[in-house]
């Protein structure tokens, strides 16, 4: 079965922080809950998921490591 990132949107939960990080080039970002993940990563497709410690941030500075689901995601397929 072929994840895309919109099929996980329904079940993660609404209260969890979420790190969205490239496969390509393990760059990531941190959002406060999955609302705030842009669309833009709905095609991607999801190579992994995981618990890690991310930077929290308030006012743009960094406050604190706080717990993330962390998805991995890239645009290619895992068949192709």
């Amino acid at each position: 079965m072929r994840l895309k990132l919109k099929d996980l949107r329904n079940y993660v939960s609404r209260i969890d922080r979420i790190s969205i990080c490239q496969k390509e080039t393990l760059s990531y970002e941190n959002f406060s809950c999955m609302q705030e993940v842009p669309a833009k990563y709905d095609e991607y497709y999801v190579y992994g998921i995981g618990a890690i410690d991310s930077e929290a941030f308030e006012n743009g500075k960094v406050v604190d490591l706080k717990p993330h689901l962390e998805i991995m995601v890239d645009e290619k397929d895992k068949e192709e």
